[in-house]
């Protein structure tokens, strides 16, 4: 995504289907926080698709969690790390199409 790997940070699983999420950050190195250019959500085993925001535009935060509603596979939340230790982390419903 923009020149940076799409790199995994968590997954989670619901009746054998495993779900992750990768988020891409221009950073130097793994240690190192670097922007973040885009992230992704998808089963293990198939294509990743990007996240997008509710217009349709393409999500830019770092999800670092996630969890997958078992009542409704097509529901869940992110959490998403600001990497910014004087901000809360976000919790976002998802819905998954």
């Amino acid at each position: 995504v923009n020149h940076a790997r799409l790199t995994f940070t968590d997954a989670c699983a619901i009746d054998g289907t495993i779900y992750v999420v990768a988020a891409a950050e221009a950073s130097p190195n793994a240690i190192d926080d670097g922007e973040i250019v885009g992230c992704a959500f998808g089963v293990l085993g198939s294509k990743l698709a990007p996240i997008v925001d509710e217009d349709g535009g393409v999500y830019v935060g770092k999800p670092e969690g996630i969890a997958i509603d078992p009542r409704d596979p097509t529901r869940g939340v992110l959490v998403v790390d600001k990497d910014d230790p004087t901000q809360a982390a976000e919790l976002l419903d998802i819905v998954i199409e």
